[in-house]
C-alpha cells in the first residue's frame, strides 16, 4: 500500500495590501516610510494613545525643528535638506510592510503605533524629546539602531528593548557630555604640564645654587 505524503506546512506568509481602501494611497504610505527607515539614525516605536491631538502637533514641531547637532534649528525651523526628526502614525501592517522593503527585522506590533524617524538630529536629543512628551500618557515599545558595520544582504540594525530606550533618555545633555570629554582628554595633559612646570623651576633652583657655589651667577 503506497501512503500519501504528508501535506507540507507553510512558513509565515508575506503582509499583503488588502483591497479595502484606496491601495494607492497604502502603497505611498509604504514607500515613504521605507524611504524614513533608510534615512533615519534611529526608529523608536511607541504607544501614542494617550496624547491629544494638540500635544502630538506640539511634539511634532519640536522633533521637526532638532537639527543635526541636536539643537533647535535657526530662527526654529525645518533644515533646507529635510526634518531633523519626524514622528509617524502609522497601521501596524503598513509598518511590517515598509519593514519587509528595508530588511528590517522587527519585533510584532500591536495596538496604536507612532514611529519616531531620527535622521539628521542626533537621536540621543530625539529620544528626550520624545520621552519628555510623552511623560505618562505615551509608551515606548523599542527602538532600532543604525550600526556602523554593513553586512552583504545592505544595513544592519540594533534591537533595543524599552528599558534601553529609557536609559538613553535620560542621559545628559550632548553639550555637558562633550564637557566631561574635553575634560578628560585635557587633565592628564595639564598634569604632564604642571609636571615639566616644576621640573624646569627645580632645575633652575640647582643650576642657581651651582652658580653661587662658584661665585658666579645663573638667570633663568
Amino acid at each position: 500500500m503506497v501512503k500519501e505524503d504528508q501535506p507540507k506546512v507553510a512558513g509565515p506568509s508575506p503582509v499583503v495590501l488588502g483591497t479595502n481602501g484606496p491601495r494607492a494611497q497604502k502603497i505611498q504610505q509604504v514607500e515613504k516610510l521605507a524611504e524614513g527607515f533608510k534615512e533615519s539614525q534611529a526608529i523608536i516605536f511607541s504607544d501614542y494613545s494617550g496624547l491629544s491631538v494638540l500635544e502630538m502637533t506640539d511634539l511634532r514641531k519640536r522633533l521637526s525643528q532638532l537639527a543635526a547637532t541636536g539643537g533647535p534649528s535657526p530662527r526654529g525651523e525645518a533644515g533646507r535638506h529635510g526634518r531633523g526628526a519626524e514622528l509617524k502614525v502609522v497601521k501596524n501592517t503598513l509598518i511590517k510592510l515598509a519593514a519587509q522593503k528595508s530588511k528590517l527585522s522587527l519585533p510584532d506590533l500591536t495596538g496604536p503605533t507612532a514611529v519616531l524617524l531620527s535622521k539628521k538630529a542626533d537621536p540621543i536629543e530625539s529620544i528626550k524629546t520624545l520621552v519628555s512628551a510623552f511623560k505618562e500618557k505615551g509608551t515606548v515599545k523599542f527602538g532600532v539602531f543604525s550600526s556602523q558595520g554593513r553586512s552583504a544582504s545592505g544595513r544592519e540594525w540594533d534591537l533595543l528593548a524599552t528599558e534601553g530606550v529609557l536609559e538613553l533618555a535620560h542621559l545628559p545633555a550632548r553639550a555637558v557630555l562633550e564637557g566631561r570629554l574635553v575634560t578628560v582628554l585635557v587633565s592628564p595633559i595639564t598634569k604632564f604640564a604642571l609636571i615639566l612646570k616644576g621640573t624646569q623651576r627645580s632645575l633652575v633652583t640647582v643650576l642657581t645654587e651651582v652658580g653661587r657655589v662658584r661665585g658666579g651667577g645663573f638667570s633663568g
